[in-house]
């Protein structure tokens, strides 16, 4: 109960820095480790160590590092929901992998479209995270190797994608009609595009 009073907590972390002056600056400094539930994994050497508090980590991960842990399952699941395109696949693996670091240098954001349900349903209830975990180390271990090349159905998704995004450029597509040497009403164009999106 003490500890439900933020008057309380406010009186003990005062306490501790003033024995233990610590700046938040100095946790979470290497975005090359992983702090599974077992103890702490150093992404760059792969060395695994009990949890140290002298390595200053804020955050961890609920799922436990087995390195011989496998799933069966969902390597058939990821083979599945990627149509069985192996360089879709690991180009999902790589973006994944990278998620599980703080390296930040390809500078991108992954959106996934498609069959997003059933990858979240997938994760949710795994049978196996440490081999889900596997999967990931294994995703980043190639990325960092391999660096993140687009596959061509990856490109041709993300055109397509872009293309049924853009509102404006389909309305070109579907309600215009190209002419060099016609001439419109821009209040005529914007009346018959109210039209389009409704």
């Amino acid at each position: 109960r003490k500890w439900q009073s933020r008057r309380y907590r406010e009186t003990v972390l005062k306490d501790a820095q003033s024995v233990y002056p610590i700046s938040m600056a100095e946790f979470d400094q290497d975005p090359q480790v992983l702090n599974c539930a077992n103890g702490t994994l150093f992404l760059t050497s792969m060395d695994f160590h009990p949890h140290n508090s002298e390595d200053r980590l804020t955050k961890i991960s609920g799922v436990k590092y087995d390195p011989e842990a496998k799933s069966e399952r969902w390597d058939r699941f990821i083979h599945e929901i990627m149509s069985g395109d192996e360089e879709k696949a690991k180009f999902l693996q790589k973006a994944f992998g990278y998620s599980i670091s703080g390296d930040t240098r390809y500078e991108c954001l992954f959106v996934l479209y498609g069959a997003t349900k059933n990858l979240k349903r997938e994760f949710a209830k795994p049978k196996n995270q440490s081999a889900i975990l596997n999967w990931l180390i294994e995703g980043y271990q190639l990325l960092k190797k391999e660096g993140l090349t687009l596959p061509d159905s990856v490109k041709t998704a993300t055109e397509a994608y872009k293309r049924d995004s853009d509102k404006i450029a389909l309305f070109f597509e579907d309600a215009l009609e190209e002419s060099p040497n016609s001439e419109v009403r821009t209040s005529e164009v914007y009346a018959r595009y109210q039209r389009w999106c409704s």
